[in-house]
């Protein structure tokens, strides 16, 4: 997040309600804030009065690099409420989460949810309760730390020595994805449609839908946590060798 642009909205618009932000790994890019841009962001959330969304389902999966604070721990006047997910650190199909806040907030938050959906799944939340006092978690989101390591740098490696050399790749120091960014002019969307999926059997997000308020079309989300190695070694290759006729 660019802090001074977020200082000038802030000064420059009113009934602003709260910053959202994913500090850790953020979706899509795979970038993290800075410790220097973190504080900044508390002290004009407490000089302009608003909230600060706290969304941080990725933060237990850093391989690397220094862990930085939450914003939550960071937060002086109670204005952070920070989220966190079961999806991401135990199994994508529990959708099921936390939330951490003032207690005033969370009053509010319960009635917002019971009144969306009644309840998240008790199912779920069972399975999560006995898995928790079962295992240990923090030993299989270690273990897990591992192999996300070991799959984000065969798919960056895999990049650099098959894409042409105008496409970047990050590298980033933990969560899932890896932003993708493409010579000015190319379509992500339409090259998906018309050459990725029926020549090479690879999908990944378009980037223009990540830009709610321009057309952005040359950037790409791709995953690394759901492939085999073999399948994304040979997949990324092939696409590799379709975008240099491309491009």
């Amino acid at each position: 997040m660019d802090v001074d642009a977020l200082e000038t909205r802030l000064a420059t618009t009113e009934n602003i309600k709260f910053i959202y932000v994913i500090p850790d790994f953020q979706n899509p890019t795979g970038v993290s804030l800075s410790l220097a841009r973190r504080k900044r962001i508390i002290e004009l959330a407490n000089e302009y009065d608003v909230l600060v969304l706290e969304d941080s389902p990725y933060r237990e999966l850093r391989f690397e690099g220094e862990v930085l604070p939450t914003l939550a721990s960071l937060d002086t006047e109670h204005r952070v409420i920070h989220l966190g997910s079961f999806s991401k650190i135990l199994a994508p199909g529990v959708r099921l989460g936390w939330v951490s806040a003032a207690p005033e907030i969370l009053d509010k938050l319960g009635l917002l949810k019971l009144a969306a959906d009644t309840q998240s799944s008790t199912l779920n939340m069972t399975a999560v309760t006995r898995f928790l006092d079962t295992f240990d978690i923090d030993a299989h989101v270690s273990a897990m730390r591992g192999v996300y390591r070991a799959k984000r740098d065969l798919m960056v490696s895999t990049m650099t020595e098959h894409f042409p050399a105008e496409v970047t790749v990050t590298r980033p120091e933990g969560g899932l994805f890896t932003w993708v960014t493409f010579p000015e002019g190319f379509d992500t969307t339409a090259f998906m449609a018309e050459h990725a999926l029926p020549e090479a059997r690879v999908a990944y997000v378009p980037g223009e839908s990540f830009f709610p308020t321009e057309h952005r079309s040359n950037y790409a989300r791709f995953s690394y946590s759901g492939q085999s190695d073999d399948e994304m070694v040979d997949a990324l290759t092939l696409l590799g060798a379709i975008l240099n006729e491309h491009i």
